[in-house]
């Protein structure tokens, strides 16, 4: 992935709007996602994982609602996926 922050150069001129200090937190920011390596679809994957689901039931079986693996209700992922399990 292509970077487009650098840390930011007192010598560079910042616009009159934006304080320097408030520029170098939006540089910080931004730069803390581009390190990870991952793309914005790879971050947004990710993202919805997190997202807790309820656990399904087949048959009266609980099965992770992603991969419908069977998984043991006091699980807070599923072992297969990794999908965040709302109890």
């Amino acid at each position: 992935m292509e970077r487009l922050t650098e840390e930011l150069n007192p010598a560079y001129p910042t616009p009159k709007h934006f304080g320097a200090r408030y520029m170098q937190k939006i540089v910080s920011s931004l730069a803390d996602y581009e390190r990870t390596g991952l793309t914005p679809p790879e971050i947004m994957e990710l993202k919805e994982r997190d997202a807790a689901n309820k656990i399904k039931l087949n048959a009266g079986v609980p099965t992770c609602p992603v991969c419908g693996r069977r998984v043991v209700r006091c699980y807070d992922f599923c072992p297969d996926c990794g999908q965040r399990l709302e109890q």
